[in-house]
C-alpha cells in the first residue's frame, strides 16, 4: 500500500508546518480535530491512498507543526492553501474532523476555487450559541490554570461510545497522553478560535460547492437533528449516518467512513475533472 511521506516547510507568514503526503491522483486533504494531530488519520489513509493523493496536515501546535502565534480559521485557511501550493495541487476535497471541519469551512470561504468538495466529519457549519461560548470560555480558564490534564482526559473519553472505549482502552489512553503533551497556550488558542468562529450557515445557502456531513447517531456533541437541518440548505449535500458511533467515527467505523468519503470524492471530481 502507498506510504505517506513526511514533509516540512515554512509558510510566508512564518508558520513551520508539518504534513504527510502519499498516493496518486486527485487530492484529498484531511484536517484533524481538537486535540488530535495528523496521526489520527492512520485508520483510513491506507485505504484512501490506493485511489487518491492524500495529504494530512498538522495544524500549528499539534503533532510536528510549530505554534508561533495566535490563530483563527482564516489563518489556517492560508496554511492549507500554502500546503496545496507547495505540492502544485490546484483543487482538492477538504475533509475535517470536528475542529478540522471549521478549518475546512474557513478554507472553502477563503479559497473556493481550490475546493472540489467539503466533508464535515462530526462537524457543523453553525457557530457556537451563547451557552457553548460560555463553556469554551470556562474551559480556557481551566486549561490555563492548571487543569489541562483533567480537561483533556474528560474531553477525549466522551468522544467515543462506551462500547468502543471499553474494547479499545489502549487507543483512548494513547490519545489522552498525546493530548496532554499539547501546550496550554495552543489548546487555549484553538478553543478561543472555535468559540469566536462565525456561522457558515448563510454561506451554505450561497455556495455551489458540494458538502458532505458524516454523523454518529450517538454523538453527544452534535445531535443528528441539527445535522439534518444543515444538510437541507446547500445545493448539493451528502449525509452519512453511522449507527453505534459517537464523535470519533474515524476510529469507530474507519472502513465505512473511507467508503463514504471516496463515494463523495468520486462525485465531486466528476464535476471538477481538471
Amino acid at each position: 500500500m502507498p506510504q505517506l511521506t513526511a514533509k516540512h516547510f515554512t509558510t510566508a507568514q512564518g508558520d513551520p508546518i508539518a504534513y504527510n503526503i502519499g498516493g496518486s491522483g486527485k487530492a484529498i486533504v484531511l484536517l484533524h480535530g481538537f486535540p488530535f494531530s495528523a496521526a489520527v488519520w492512520h485508520t483510513i489513509t491506507d485505504i484512501l491512498t490506493q485511489h487518491y493523493t492524500v495529504i494530512t496536515i498538522d495544524l500549528p501546535g499539534f503533532g510536528n507543526s510549530v505554534f508561533t502565534r495566535q490563530l483563527n480559521f482564516t489563518d489556517t485557511a492560508h496554511i492549507i492553501n500554502a500546503v496545496l501550493d507547495s505540492e502544485n495541487i490546484p483543487t482538492a476535497i477538504v475533509a475535517g474532523h470536528s475542529m478540522g471541519g471549521y478549518a475546512s469551512l474557513g478554507f472553502a470561504q477563503e479559497y473556493p476555487e481550490r475546493v472540489a468538495g467539503i466533508s464535515l466529519i462530526t462537524s457543523t457549519a453553525e457557530a457556537d450559541d451563547a451557552a457553548k461560548k460560555a463553556v469554551r470560555t470556562q474551559s480556557v480558564d481551566i486549561i490555563l490554570n492548571g487543569g489541562k490534564d483533567l480537561f483533556i482526559t474528560a474531553l477525549i473519553k466522551k468522544l467515543f461510545t462506551a462500547e468502543y472505549a471499553t474494547a479499545n482502552l489502549p487507543i483512548i489512553e494513547e490519545w489522552i497522553a498525546r493530548g496532554k503533551e499539547v501546550k496550554e497556550e495552543v489548546l487555549a488558542c484553538y478553543y478561543v478560535a472555535m468559540r469566536d468562529r462565525p456561522s457558515s450557515m448563510e454561506w451554505l445557502n450561497q455556495t455551489s460547492i458540494p458538502i458532505q456531513w458524516m454523523a454518529g447517531d450517538q454523538d453527544p456533541l452534535l445531535p443528528l437533528a441539527g445535522i439534518f437541518t444543515q444538510s437541507a440548505i446547500p445545493a448539493t449535500a451528502f449525509i452519512n449516518r453511522y449507527e453505534h458511533a459517537a464523535h470519533g467515527i474515524m476510529f469507530e467505523q474507519p472502513v465505512q467512513l473511507s467508503a463514504d468519503l471516496m463515494n463523495f470524492a468520486n462525485y465531486c471530481f466528476e464535476l471538477h475533472p481538471c
